[in-house]
């Protein structure tokens, strides 16, 4: 049961991280002529389309769904990849932002170690 509150936990903490970074993003990003002029790659198109159904796998895992592990995942696999193939980013983001990046990290780690390494892993099994 303590494993079970520790995962739930560890959910709910990626769900706050993501907002907060979010909100930082949306509201500290200066306004810049240079960065507007520049476009961006469809790859970050694809990976914000891929941090979207990340985010919903969340609710999936969050409720022992099954389909919550596969498509998180999947979802993390495709993250890392859109994450390596898209150009370096432009504007500068800050230092609370980057922490809150690295922390997601772990976090997101933290939940993957635990859907494949402890007893939580018995509750994503389908039941026939």
């Amino acid at each position: 049961m303590d494993l079970e509150k520790t995962f739930k936990g560890l959910i709910l903490l990626r769900v706050v991280i993501v907002a907060g970074a979010t909100f930082i993003y949306a509201f500290y990003t200066p306004y810049d002529e240079k960065y507007i002029e520049q476009g961006l790659s469809p790859v970050v198109y694809f990976g914000a389309v891929v941090s979207l159904v990340g985010m919903a796998s969340l609710i999936l895992l969050y409720k022992f769904i099954p389909w919550g592990r596969i498509i998180f995942t999947i979802s993390i696999v495709l993250w890392v990849l859109s994450v390596f193939l898209s150009p370096e980013y432009y504007v500068p983001k800050g230092h609370i932002f980057d922490a809150l990046n690295w922390i997601n990290g772990a976090v997101t780690g933290g939940i993957f170690a635990m859907l494949y390494l402890t007893e939580i892993k018995e509750r994503f099994v389908r039941k026939i």
